[in-house]
């Protein structure tokens, strides 16, 4: 009812509004304007306090379904069987243990060389070898023969090894420095034909035990003889030597090490002669702290002899090393001395052209000095440089003396001396093709008795070189230079004071050249004393001029 009602209303309404639209059929065109003053004014900004929170869109992952067929198909294989790492071979290498070198040259000089050892082995190994050269000079009496035969044993067992030595030496040669006014040495000498010949038989066995890690201790015992006998002079001699040695290290801590080098000698001569000697000698090492190593200890030789002499030497020792520079550079410095041994058998090997005595004098090494600094300059240059002085009693000095065999034989002298000795040592290595090395000396000398140092340079230098070419061509160079010395010379009848003869320098070059025909045979050939310079390494007894060698090396 009430809706009818608000229906009815609505319609009236409607119908009286209509008429007075449809009366106004023209529009007015009055204009009206309004001129006043007017002012913009802002409102204050108002902040909305309101933080805003939108919304986070929600986001479903869809739900995927893929439908693969199931259809094999045939398809041929493309893949490769990887190959292994190759390791190498487990076999070693097989050893050729044989060698031999034959060679001729002029003054009618052969050589010749054989070495054989044994296969490789866990338990054992030896060998054996034999040398000879000779020439028969270019004038009476300068001709030679050297031999030498020897060999040596090692067994090896699980905590130590025996070894084995032995070797025989023969040098045969002739006494021909004499003046060229003597024709006939022979009879001159009395001693047809001014012939001499030294043989030495040495024999020596060593027992050691292996180290079995760092501090263990070690030990090194051995027992030497040798025979040694001079023939053909005007007095024969012959000398037997004993020497029971055995050294001793224990390292303690892992820090500090203990070594101890103990010896009994027994010389015996023909003449007679005997003498003992009894040697003591303990060292202690220590490295305080990183780079610096120090060795303090001492030696004593107690001594005797079956003419009352006996007599007691004490030294002190001490050696240290500081690595200045990490690789490039140690300096060191210490103090040394000794009892030297003289004998037949060391006196003729420094000279064999000496008269045996068979009382030769021990010569003491007081006191020695040195110091230096020795390292490498770069990863292919070493160096060395170094300064000793040392005190030295009965000194030996080789002399002419004409008592015996006219000046032909030399004299050992004794003197006290002090020498001062230079040295400085270059070596080079250019890969392992190229090699060179220099050393040099520079010596001072100051004797109790004699003016000069007999027979002895103030300087020498040597230098070395080798070269390798394709490994097919290798080349050698040697260099030796000595610079004058005076030789102190005695005759009983017209100069029984002695007087000095100075002797001219020394230059000696060599040449060698190596062809490596295959691994299993070589070609060599030697050029020696490219000046001809005919020196004297000992008074009146002049070198060989040039020589050559040549010859071939065998492996097998």
């Amino acid at each position: 009812m009430m809706k009818n009602k608000r229906n009815t209303i609505v319609a009236a309404v409607m119908l009286l509004i209509c008429p007075a639209l449809m009366a106004q059929d023209t529009l007015r065109t009055d204009v009206i304007d309004v001129v006043k003053n007017y002012n913009a004014t802002l409102s204050d900004a108002i902040k909305i306090k309101v933080l805003p929170n939108p919304e986070i869109p929600e986001f479903k992952a869809p739900n995927l379904k893929y439908t693969l067929p199931a259809a094999q198909l045939a398809l041929a294989p493309t893949f490769t069987v990887a190959k292994p790492l190759f390791m190498g071979s487990s076999a070693l290498p097989k050893l050729k243990n044989n060698y031999t070198k034959i060679g001729f040259g002029n003054y009618a000089s052969p050589i010749f060389e054989f070495y054989m050892n044994s296969l490789r082995s866990r338990s054992y190994h030896a060998n054996i070898f034999y040398k000879h050269y000779s020439a028969k000079g270019d004038k009476d009496f300068n001709q030679f023969s050297d031999n030498n035969l020897g060999g040596d044993f090692k067994r090896f067992y699980k905590k130590s090894t025996l070894s084995l030595t032995g070797n025989y030496q023969r040098n045969a040669f002739r006494a021909y420095g004499l003046p060229d006014s003597i024709t006939d040495p022979g009879s001159f000498l009395q001693i047809d034909p001014a012939k001499r010949i030294l043989n030495t038989v040495n024999l020596e066995g060593r027992v050691n035990n292996k180290q079995q890690d760092s501090s263990s201790f070690r030990y090194d015992l051995g027992l030497n003889y040798y025979l040694f006998q001079a023939t053909k002079y005007a007095l024969d001699t012959k000398e037997h030597d004993i020497i029971f040695d055995g050294a001793f290290t224990k390292l303690i801590a892992g820090v500090h090490l203990v070594e101890l080098y103990t010896a009994l000698n027994v010389v015996s001569a023909e003449t007679p002669y005997n003498r003992t000697y009894f040697h003591f000698n303990p060292d202690y090492h220590l490295s305080p702290y990183k780079g610096l190593h120090l060795k303090v200890g001492f030696k004593s030789t107690y001594f005797k002899d079956d003419q009352s002499n006996s007599n007691f030497n004490f030294f002190p020792v001490a050696d240290a090393r500081y690595e200045v520079i990490p690789q490039k550079a140690i300096a060191f410095a210490g103090i040394d001395g000794g009892v030297i041994k003289n004998t037949n058998r060391t006196v003729l090997n420094e000279n064999r052209f000496a008269f045996p005595n068979g009382q030769f004098n021990n010569s003491i090494k007081k006191f020695e000095f040195y110091a230096g600094i020795k390292g490498n300059f770069s990863a292919k240059t070493g160096y060395l440089f170094s300064y000793g002085y040392r005190q030295m009693k009965d000194m030996i000095f080789f002399v002419n003396d004409y008592a015996y065999s006219r000046g032909a034989d030399f004299t050992a002298m004794n003197d006290n001396a002090r020498v001062t000795t230079i040295k400085g040592e270059l070596n080079f290595q250019y890969s392992e093709r190229m090699r060179l090395a220099a050393v040099a000396h520079v010596y001072a000398y100051k004797m109790d008795s004699l003016d000069k140092a007999s027979q002895l340079p103030t300087t020498d230098l040597r230098l070395n070189a080798t070269y390798n070419i394709g490994d097919k061509f290798l080349l050698k160079a040697d260099v030796f230079f000595m610079n004058p010395r005076y030789s102190y010379v005695i005759d009983p009848i017209s100069n029984p004071a002695g007087s000095y003869t100075k002797m001219k320098g020394l230059l000696d070059m060599n040449l060698g050249i190596d062809y490596r025909y295959n691994k299993t045979v070589s070609l060599f050939l030697n050029f020696n004393n490219l000046t001809a310079n005919r020196y004297q390494r000992w008074y009146n007894y002049p070198v060989y001029g040039f020589n050559l060698h040549g010859g071939l090396n065998i492996t097998f």
